[in-house]
Formats: structure tokens, C-alpha cells, sequence
């Protein structure tokens, strides 16, 4: 039990950090459409990122862009391997190479997906360790290495291990200069340290290697830290400039050159004042010129946008109107001409995925139909059905109105297994061929409303009226 949770956490991370990854391209595209907006804007990017990435829920909206918010479903390990990533593409090119690759085999019931997932969650948990490890010993190195520094002035120290000039701390955040730097740069570093502990970029930069650390495997979340660590610099350095001259501009310039390091490992800390994009950052220094307002408030709105649209997941439910409209084609499809006046019919579908194009909405269902009757005090079952369904409706208008395009059931008898899997995509296959999954929900929902009906059973409630149906 214990491995199972652990693998359902894992796959928990993994769909949250697929989610983020739509979140991600976003930016990447974003920061080059604004360029000229305040680098402050781009970092804000990042940090929506990192809500989607640590946030364990999210409200489901219409105007989400994230094509699934659960990529891979736990059930990966007990039904027909699949994923649902919401992009039809990638599922037709990828849930074949799953399904030819991971499909248990009946002889033996051994379902190789049961053995893998829970190997790469303890894999996972390593290299979380490892990269925590590794930012401690860094820490500490660091620590050592300015052991011996010397107060200069306010909360700035100089040492003469100190190669490049930085800030480190968490709550009292102390600048650490080289002792060999020319006086004639000290003031443009200061400045931009300062800047870095005004914007709080000593809690920003820890944190974000902390999200990469859960991330780790994700390729994306490391190009996302560069970039990230890259922004801030370049939102420090805008800060600092904005109220220099040309003059002022290009020692600036000279002073990130002077302090620029080569460092090829990436770290949670410190934050280093030419260690980052140094070649850029001149560039865009020299450049500089202060962004239009309307510049400003694009981008904001832009932002804004990105947030609504990324922080939130795509609808996993129906709205009212169009279950409405789902349970009304149930009922006509199964009603009988033989059905009796007085009796009662009730309708109960579960969603077990949706499709959706630009003007149609596909449902995969499992749809219960049962209708009964009620003589001398007794309700009777008369008739029901119960199928795996899936119903295709298009929206004529915007008042929340439908038009059948296909109501499909399957077959009966040796078609019937064939039928769903060549209906249902792959990821929803073992559901909808299993109908002792949802039974028991769907049996009480009909067996209530039946009961809340007809008056001498009045008391029994907790009943959607708009799931029940009489024709007469």
C-alpha cells in the first residue's frame, strides 16, 4: 500500500510538471514577444510558473489553455496503458508505442507498468536527495570561503576568496565583494546587489532551485531555471540603470565585464553579479530606453492572460445545459413504445472523458436507463439498460443549446469488447470495459430518484431532478 501512494505521488508530480510544461512555452514565446516590456514583467512569468508547479489543485475554467491536467492517470498501472494528453496527435503516436509495449499479459496477469512506476518514483526520490545534498555542500563551501571577511561598510563585506561579487543570507542578506576590485565599480555593484536584496532575489532564486529540485526530470524546468536566473539579473540591472546616463551606462557596462565568471554548474545560491548572460547584459545596459507606457500596461494584460489561461485546468465536467441535453438523448434512445402511462424513467450517465473540438463535444460515458412502476405500494423495476456511450453534440448558438451528431453504443455479443476499443481512446479503454466500475453510484442515484417520485416514498431525497425524466 505504502508503494502504491508513493506512486500515485509520483505520478502526481509528473502530471503536475507536464502541466507547467505548456505553462513554460508559453514564456519562452512570451519573452521574446517583450523584449521591450520592464524585465520585471518576465520574472512575474517565472513566478506563475512556479504556482503551477508547486500548487497541488487547481480550479477548472473554459478559458484554460493546458490540454489535460492529468497526462497520466494512476489507473496507468491497473487498466490498459495510455495517457491522455489532451493533444489527439501525440496520444495516437504515443499510446500505441504504450499499449504494444506495456499491455499485461493474460497468461501470466504481470503488468510491467506496476514494477516500472514505482522503480522511477524511488529513482525520483534520489535524485531529489542528491540535488538537496548538493545544495547544502554548496552552501557551506560558500560560508567557508567568506569566513574571513572584512566589514566595509553597512552590510557589506570583502574577502579575498571571493572572486565575483554577490549576496547571500535568507533574513539578514550581506554583500560580499572581491578585495581586489577597482573603486570605480564598487558603487555599480553595490547598487545592483542592492537591487537583488530590495527585491527580495536572495528567498526567489533558492526557491526556484527548490521547484527544479522536484522537477529535476524534467528538462524544461532546467531551461526554465536558466532563464529564470538570466531575468532576474537582467531586472536588477534595469533597475539599477534606469536613472543612470550614457556616461554612467557604460562603466556600468565596464563593471560587469571586470566581475565576469564563467560558472558552468547551476546553483540555488549566491546570487552572483557576472556570472549570468554577462554578453547580453552589457548589451541590453548600452540599449536601455525606458519602455512606453502602453508598452507597460500590454504587457501586464498579456500576463494577466497567460496566469487565467495556464493556472487554471480545462473543464473535466459538463455544464448544466449540456447534461441536461445528454440525459434527454439517453432517455429517447432507449424509450420504448411499450412504455407504460404512470410510469417512471430515470437517467443517469458518468463522464468518463471528453473531446473537444472548435463547435463539437464528444462524451464518453457509462449511461444508465431504467424505468419503473409502482402498484400497490411496491416500485417495480420494469426495464433498463446499461452501456458504455459515447454521445457527439455541437452547440447551435450561445444560449447553451445542443444538436445530436451521433449517439453511439456498442454492439452486442463478440463485437461488443471490439466495438469499445476501436470507440473509446485508449486511455479510457479499460473503464468503459469494466461495469462494475461505476454500477453501484449510478443503481442508487436511479433507485432514489425513483423512490423521491412516486408520493408514499416522498421522504427519500438528495435527488438532481434535472437527471430524471416521465414521458406519459
Amino acid at each position: 500500500e505504502r508503494r502504491v501512494k508513493m506512486s500515485e505521488f509520483f505520478l502526481n508530480v509528473v502530471n503536475m510538471s507536464i502541466s507547467a510544461s505548456w505553462l513554460v512555452l508559453a514564456v519562452l514565446l512570451l519573452r521574446l514577444l517583450l523584449k521591450k516590456a520592464p524585465k520585471w514583467i518576465t520574472v512575474l512569468l517565472w513566478g506563475i510558473v512556479a504556482i503551477r508547479l508547486i500548487c497541488p489543485f487547481s480550479i477548472e475554467s473554459m478559458l484554460s489553455l493546458i490540454p489535460s491536467a492529468e497526462t497520466i492517470s494512476p489507473e496507468i498501472m491497473i487498466g490498459n496503458p495510455g495517457i491522455n494528453s489532451g493533444v489527439p496527435i501525440i496520444n495516437n503516436i504515443v499510446n500505441p508505442i504504450i499499449s504494444e509495449s506495456f499491455t499485461p499479459d493474460p497468461s501470466t496477469s504481470a503488468n510491467l507498468l506496476q514494477i516500472l512506476i514505482p522503480i522511477l518514483s524511488i529513482v525520483w526520490v534520489i535524485g531529489v536527495v542528491v540535488m538537496l545534498i548538493y545544495t547544502v555542500i554548496s552552501y557551506f563551501k560558500v560560508k567557508r570561503k567568506i569566513g574571513t571577511a572584512v566589514l566595509l561598510r553597512d552590510n557589506v563585506f570583502q574577502s579575498e576568496n571571493v572572486i565575483s561579487p554577490f549576496v547571500l543570507g535568507t533574513f539578514k542578506p550581506k554583500i560580499y565583494l572581491p578585495f581586489n576590485m577597482s573603486k570605480q565599480d564598487i558603487p555599480h555593484v553595490i547598487a545592483h546587489e542592492q537591487a537583488h536584496i530590495c527585491r527580495k532575489d536572495y528567498w526567489w532564486k533558492p526557491l526556484g532551485f527548490l521547484i527544479l529540485t522536484i522537477h529535476w526530470f524534467n528538462p524544461l524546468m532546467w531551461l526554465g531555471y536558466v532563464l529564470f536566473c538570466r531575468d532576474i539579473e537582467l531586472a536588477c540591472d534595469e533597475k539599477v540603470i534606469k536613472e543612470l546616463n550614457t556616461e554612467q551606462k557604460a562603466d556600468y557596462s565596464q563593471a560587469l565585464l571586470s566581475c565576469s565568471v564563467n560558472r558552468r554548474m547551476i546553483a540555488a545560491c549566491p546570487l552572483a553579479f557576472g556570472e549570468v548572460g554577462v554578453k547580453n547584459r552589457v548589451k541590453t545596459v548600452l540599449n536601455y530606453k525606458k519602455p512606453a507606457f502602453w508598452i507597460v500596461i500590454a504587457a501586464i494584460i498579456l500576463s494577466t492572460v497567460v496566469a487565467v489561461c495556464f493556472l487554471t485546468n480545462p473543464r473535466t465536467t459538463l455544464d448544466d445545459e449540456l447534461s441536461v441535453f445528454l440525459d434527454m438523448q439517453i432517455a429517447e434512445y432507449h424509450y420504448s413504445e411499450e412504455h407504460t402511462d404512470g410510469n417512471f424513467i430515470a437517467v443517469h450517465h458518468k463522464v468518463l472523458g471528453i473531446d473537444k473540438s472548435l463547435n463539437e463535444t464528444t462524451v464518453y460515458m457509462w449511461a444508465l436507463y431504467h424505468e419503473y412502476s409502482y402498484e400497490n405500494g411496491e416500485i417495480n423495476l420494469e426495464s433498463g439498460a446499461y452501456t458504455p456511450t459515447v454521445i457527439t453534440v455541437k452547440q447551435t448558438g450561445s444560449h447553451g443549446h445542443y444538436e445530436l451528431v451521433e449517439y453511439w453504443v456498442p454492439r452486442d455479443g463478440s463485437y461488443y469488447a471490439e466495438d469499445i476499443m476501436e470507440k473509446f481512446p485508449l486511455y479510457l479503454q479499460s473503464k468503459a470495459l469494466d461495469p462494475q466500475r461505476y454500477i453501484d453510484e449510478q443503481l442508487e442515484f436511479c433507485d432514489n430518484a425513483a423512490k423521491e417520485y412516486f408520493p408514499s416514498h416522498s421522504n427519500i431525497g438528495g435527488v438532481d431532478s434535472s437527471n430524471v425524466y416521465t414521458f406519459e
